[in-house]
């Protein structure tokens, strides 16, 4: 059963309406509206982050994680709290000439909480004996706001290509 996101945001919100005392129209139309300010201000972050992301800009790039921000790379166990999402950066450069994209396909918000999910592009040039890479894949992070800025709370990717045995 596929669950389409006005259908999301109308039980999240009919399910939150009696303690706020909204009606179930008035809490999605107020979901949507925080939505959309979310989505215009995760898409300016990602703009932002994704060049210092490949560029090893590590200080710049971690002002937008939470100080509990929880990272889920693929193949590999969770990174939990700054400091050990930091050192995963460092241990984990982007090699020269990477290349990354970000497309939001949906944000979903709740007051201080907000679902991104999406697609990437990945690419980089060969490298001695390494040949070039270019991949896509999709992601989904979880965003707080911490002192009225959206930080991202968690995250995880993984890349479209079939898994190898």
């Amino acid at each position: 059963m596929r669950i389409t996101r006005s259908a999301l945001v109308a039980v999240l919100a009919s399910g939150l309406t009696a303690c706020a005392g909204e009606t179930p129209e008035q809490a999605t139309a107020r979901m949507e509206a925080e939505a959309t300010a979310a989505r215009a201000e995760i898409v300016a972050i990602n703009a932002k982050m994704t060049p210092w992301m490949v560029s090893g800009l590590i200080d710049s790039t971690m002002a937008y994680y939470a100080a509990d921000a929880v990272v889920m790379p693929p193949a590999l166990p969770q990174v939990q709290g700054s400091a050990a999402i930091r050192q995963f950066f460092v241990d984990n450069p982007f090699p020269p000439g990477s290349a990354m994209e970000f497309k939001v396909a949906s944000v979903v918000a709740n007051g201080p909480v907000a679902v991104e999910r999406g697609t990437y592009t990945f690419s980089m040039p060969a490298m001695e004996k390494n040949p070039a890479v270019a991949m896509t894949g999709k992601y989904l992070s979880h965003w707080k706001l911490v002192d009225g800025k959206w930080k991202i709370a968690a995250s995880t990717w993984s890349d479209d290509a079939p898994m190898t045995m």
